[in-house]
């Protein structure tokens, strides 16, 4: 498997958020004044994303508590808790 470090740039309406992959496995994500896990279920919550992939090195330590299976679950979980709201 070719295991990729990047960052990906999304965008939705005024709206910019980057998640950061080192070798496959996510790490870090931001979104205005959000780091983390907020950041990462804010990013999936948008509508209609715009993706951009960019290969090149970053620096950044780990603000996501576990993996992205998980987190993937857990904001599927709150957007079905929002929308039964």
């Amino acid at each position: 498997a070719d295991l990729k470090t990047c960052a990906v740039t999304v965008q939705a309406g005024k709206e910019t958020g980057q998640l950061f992959l080192r070798e496959g496995e996510l790490i870090a994500a931001e979104c205005a004044a959000e780091t983390g896990d907020d950041a990462l279920y804010r990013i999936l919550s948008w509508n209609d994303p715009r993706i951009q992939l960019d290969y090149l090195p970053f620096e950044r330590t780990r603000s996501v508590s576990s993996g992205l299976m998980g987190l993937l679950l857990e904001s599927q979980r709150r957007r079905d808790t929002a929308l039964s709201d």
